[in-house]
């Protein structure tokens, strides 16, 4: 029993560290894929997330299993096997790189101005959009000196009785991305379920996903 828990070479934790390594960097790279590769998604997740993430999945399991039995069969010992899943465990728990959208850095780039045309929205002073035949009374053209808040589609205000007032931009996207403020901070009115909210930039401002037309 007690050689189950010795070593009588380090040369046997080599290949149980590699593997830990292994698992560090597979999951630092799929998550760098997983943040480059935005919505919106629908059935497209199958072929670029569900199945990618199947495969890494299954390797993995064949690699561990594949590494667990030829330490114990080599070493005569679990003390490799227990530390490789330790570490993994380790590895798992290490915090992931911090990722801004292209609609939080366009925020962050031009804050005071997005601030600037919510009091102008809250004030009622823009003008009803022009953009389509269909005009929907919710929807207002930006200010002019302030267009490239809304580039992409109309400033959408909502204003509700329980969450105060809503101010929707469009600045780089006419549907999928954007960026919404919210003058109580709860965003579930507009940002639950699809769409939702895909980063939050501070208790009033955040950026909305859909995942379906």
């Amino acid at each position: 029993m007690h050689r189950l828990f010795t070593l009588d070479s380090s040369q046997s934790l080599a290949l149980p560290l590699i593997t830990v390594i292994a698992v560090a960097v597979i999951r630092l790279v799929w998550w760098q894929y997983l943040s480059g590769l935005r919505g919106p998604w629908g059935l497209v997740a199958i072929p670029c997330v569900g199945f990618p993430f199947l495969v890494i999945l299954l390797i993995c399991f064949v690699v561990v299993g594949f590494v667990t039995i030829r330490s114990i069969t080599r070493t005569r010992s679990v003390l490799p096997t227990l530390l490789m899943f330790g570490g993994i465990f380790l590895a798992l728990q290490i915090p992931l790189p911090t990722y801004d959208t292209p609609e939080k850095q366009h925020f962050l780039a031009y804050r005071a101005d997005y601030e600037a045309v919510v009091e102008i929205a809250r004030s009622g002073e823009l003008a009803p959009c022009q953009r389509s035949a269909f005009v929907r009374p919710d929807e207002f053209e930006p200010p002019p000196a302030y267009a490239y808040v809304s580039a992409k589609h109309c400033i959408r205000v909502v204003r509700d009785d329980a969450g105060g007032l809503f101010v929707t931009f469009f600045p780089l996207e006419s549907f999928y991305h954007h960026i919404v403020y919210t003058e109580s901070g709860a965003i579930e009115y507009l940002c639950r379920y699809d769409p939702y909210v895909e980063q939050e930039i501070d208790p009033h401002w955040y950026v909305c996903e859909y995942e379906w037309n």
